[in-house]
């Protein structure tokens, strides 16, 4: 008898360990969406809709859920292969200031900034030629939407709304770019095709017609269920960048640089594995598209260079001291061809520590105010700037010494 009721106390504390493990191994459908899980939130779905049905409930909003699911689900498979070499999380008021857009590539200011011109939180983007403006502005309705004004004199003109990138007057648009071929335009909008807040659409404009074409998706991983917007190509200096708010602290937003495909390219399941694909969609770790390390110091390299930290404006912004009575403030101080030449890469190599160590600055404090997932995500990409950061350290102080070598065999 004793040993009956043993066994059936055992019994009781296995079955409740394994409710309790089964309880909190249990996963919501809202969780699955978090990861990107996207056959796992379906099923949860799936179910949850069989049971209602079989109470003969309403399933409507569950459908409505299911539709997203299976579009983010499509996406997914056709996550863009781009190398996304650096990020840079800033307060959302100053994210223009944060981009980076060389003078051929045109200007991206608020809409505010141009007189005659109004709207709340509209974008307003000036071609080099500065001949015309695009800008987002609220319609009749109130609803920011896109327009097209010539400018005469530094006034703009009659504006005119851009037909046919709506799906509805009431979707709002925003972030217009139009590339230097005066064809592409980038823009963000509210779509309830989308997936959630803003995200980055690309449409084209047919001059035979004189209309834009039916807008893209640019799918992921430039678009989240959070807010994604302003997409910029810079040509000149094959660079791209996009702004979006996942995983940032309040009123925050990160600024992802990447470099531009020439072709679309897309990563396969098979090859990658449903995790990484899953990483690799939600940017959680952007090292994880990295190629050769020599492609992503020359792309940030290229984007110092984008934002004023060229060798044209910086050249006498350094003090190299070879002995006390020889300092370089300039790259023609440098007697010796060869130590003008490696004081040339070292110049661009400082400047771009320059800005990883302000990255590592601003990612540092929003880590300190960071929810526990958000730590998580930012957690991996802290630590590999920082050893980037001490290797680039150590590699300016060889070079320092090569350059005061050559300096000094003149």
């Amino acid at each position: 008898m004793r040993r009956y009721l043993l066994l059936s106390l055992l019994a009781c504390c296995f079955a409740s360990t394994c409710l309790g493990q089964s309880k909190k191994n249990t996963v919501t459908v809202d969780e699955a969406l978090a990861s990107y899980d996207f056959a796992q939130a379906e099923a949860l779905l799936n179910t949850e809709i069989s049971k209602l049905q079989r109470r003969r409930q309403n399933t409507d909003s569950l459908e409505l859920k299911l539709q997203y699911v299976r579009r983010a689900a499509s996406m997914l498979s056709a996550v863009e292969r781009v190398v996304v070499f650096d990020s840079l999380i800033v307060p959302k008021n100053s994210l223009l200031s944060a981009l980076c857009l060389s003078e051929e590539s045109g200007t991206i200011r608020p809409t505010s900034s141009l007189q005659g011109l109004s709207g709340a939180d509209g974008t307003l983007f000036e071609p080099e030629m500065k001949d015309k403006v695009y800008y987002s502005a609220p319609a009749s309705n109130g609803v920011l939407q896109l327009f097209l004004a010539d400018i005469l004199d530094g006034q703009p003109q009659e504006a005119q709304q851009l037909e046919g990138l709506a799906e509805d007057p009431y979707t709002p648009c925003n972030y217009p770019y139009m590339m230097p071929d005066g064809v592409t335009l980038y823009y963000a909008q509210q779509s309830s095709e989308g997936l959630g807040g803003y995200d980055i659409y690309m449409t084209r404009f047919d001059p035979d017609d004189r209309r834009f074409l039916s807008p893209e998706n640019v799918g992921m991983p430039f678009n989240s269920p959070a807010n994604d917007y302003l997409m910029l190509v810079d040509e000149a200096y094959n660079l791209g960048c996009f702004a979006s708010d996942r995983c940032t602290p309040p009123d925050s937003v990160c600024v992802y640089y990447f470099i531009p495909n020439a072709a679309r390219r897309v990563y396969f399941e098979e090859e990658v594995g449903e995790e990484q694909l899953r990483l690799l969609a939600r940017l959680c770790d952007i090292s994880l598209t990295w190629g050769e390390q020599g492609e992503i110091t020359q792309a940030k390299s290229r984007l110092s260079e984008c934002r004023g930290l060229s060798q044209g404006s910086a050249q006498s912004d350094f003090t190299f001291i070879v002995s006390p009575s020889h300092v370089c403030h300039s790259l023609s101080d440098f007697r010796n061809p060869q130590a003008r030449k490696l004081a040339e890469k070292w110049q661009q190599d400082s400047s771009v520590l320059q800005q990883w160590k302000a990255s590592l600055s601003d990612m540092r404090l929003s880590y300190a105010h960071a929810t526990s997932s958000q730590k998580s995500s930012l957690k991996p990409q802290i630590l590999k700037l920082e050893a980037d950061t001490e290797n680039l350290t150590e590699s300016l102080r060889a070079q320092e010494k090569a350059i005061r070598n050559a300096e000094l065999s003149q």
